[in-house]
């Protein structure tokens, strides 16, 4: 059953979603997510994370360079007068070599993250069909949309009662609060369709802050170790699925 603690009066919206109608709009087919090589190409692509810092680093180094080469006289304040310019020829030579040492280390670094990320998704992954939810709200950052996600793996016909459910859910007064054990806390990144009303709804969640769109996918990946026992969604990890998947070139 329900319980009586979650806001918005969820047993009564999943009462109320019996009647609705048994038909629900999914994007087909699904993504396939068997291998970590799956994995890898349809998650959301991490190229700005690896690319950025060595860019800067090459950037910066290139217009000292051109510094070097058009106002061999002009030496930045930091310098020392009377600094030689062999060293700092050196210097500059040295940046175009950290540039891609950079760029290799950054790729290792994601490379071992996304191993581990595949291990968990495979494991315990969550792969979810996304709709819109009607459930907003004012925070720190400015306004934060929220999302319904359903499992892909759910039935048509119970997938569209449990969307039915949430949606009722999170159009009414206070429905903010199921974020938090207590009115005005946002803790919880998802709440379960079978926490609000009981495990005969299990595979649906009323997601925050998620970058994927109605008709997208998106993955909810559960914490370990969860922070909030009893709630194995409360700090799950969320992550925007492409399709088509990217290209081994968007991997870089």
């Amino acid at each position: 059953m329900p319980s009586p603690a979650w806001p918005a009066d969820p047993a009564s919206a999943w009462a109320e979603s019996r009647s609705a109608p048994r038909t629900i709009a999914r994007t087909r087919p699904v993504p396939r997510l068997d291998t970590a090589e799956d994995v890898g190409a349809h998650l959301q692509s991490a190229v700005l994370s690896t690319w950025g810092p060595p860019i800067v680093v090459l950037v910066l180094d290139l217009g000292f360079i051109w510094l070097l080469a058009t106002h061999p006289n002009d030496v930045p304040e930091f310098f020392a007068a009377r600094a030689n310019p062999a060293v700092l020829w050196s210097v500059a030579v040295l940046g175009l070599v950290v540039a891609p040492v950079l760029w290799w280390l950054l790729r290792l670094g994601a490379g071992v993250q996304l191993a581990h990320e595949c291990e968990q998704v495979m494991r315990a992954g969550v792969l979810c069909d996304v709709f819109a939810s009607p459930l907003s709200w004012s925070s720190g950052d400015g306004e934060t949309d929220t999302r319904i996600l359903i499992d892909a793996t759910v039935p048509d016909d119970r997938a569209a009662r449990i969307l039915a459910a949430l949606t009722l859910c999170a159009s009414r007064p206070g429905a903010e609060h199921a974020f938090g054990p207590e009115p005005g806390w946002t803790l919880y990144i998802a709440v379960t369709s079978a926490e609000l009303f009981g495990d005969e709804a299990a595979g649906g969640y009323l997601v925050r802050d998620l970058s994927a769109s109605p008709g997208e996918w998106a993955l909810l990946i559960p914490e370990e170790e969860p922070e909030y026992p009893g709630h194995p969604f409360g700090r799950c990890r969320t992550a925007r699925v492409t399709d088509p998947p990217l290209s081994a070139w968007d991997r870089m």
